[in-house]
């Protein structure tokens, strides 16, 4: 399918890295550079383009997608509510069960707190029973607000495999 160029406008919230542990490429997705401004579906035509331009059609590579939920106040990105973000996390998801069903190896939301936890409790029925059973969420009691990764994130991913310019993401976890 031939989609709209994407507006220069639109901040990309998806950012490719290396291989996680169990050799799936890594997609990291901050939700914080999302414009709520723009329409769910501006978003997920990008993450289209981009899966198909980083990822050969014929190629059977899984994906690991890693969702930050914290803000990165260094970019002017404050964390946003899980509630505002809703409707752009659905829409993702979809392109993915709709477009790429048997690429997603694993979701792993981080730094979930309460508010995310209760959130996922909620909605989790929006999502097939296969996707349920790739979704990780890495507990830590300041939620959105940690300053850094929990260190459960390292069982996922190895620090040398995140790409120079994503490593001010992972603060402590890429010294290596």
């Amino acid at each position: 399918q031939s989609w709209p160029p994407a507006s220069p406008d639109l901040p990309q919230p998806f950012l490719f890295n290396g291989f996680a542990k169990d050799g799936s490429r890594l997609l990291m997705l901050l939700p914080c550079l999302i414009n709520i401004d723009f329409k769910p579906e501006d978003y997920s035509r990008a993450l289209v383009r981009l899966l198909d331009a980083e990822i050969d059609l014929a190629d059977t590579v899984r994906l690991t997608v890693l969702l930050d939920c914290r803000g990165h106040h260094s970019l002017g990105c404050p964390a946003e509510p899980i509630w505002k973000l809703w409707a752009y996390v659905k829409a993702f998801s979809k392109v993915f069960q709709s477009n790429y069903p048997e690429r997603l190896q694993r979701f792993v939301v981080y730094p979930a707190g309460s508010v995310e936890m209760g959130a996922f409790r909620t909605l989790k029925w929006l999502f097939s029973k296969e996707t349920l059973k790739r979704v990780a969420l890495l507990y830590e009691e300041r939620g959105n607000s940690a300053e850094s990764p929990p260190a459960e994130l390292l069982e996922y991913i190895d620090g040398r495999e995140i790409r120079s310019e994503n490593r001010k993401f992972f603060k402590g976890m890429c010294d290596a």
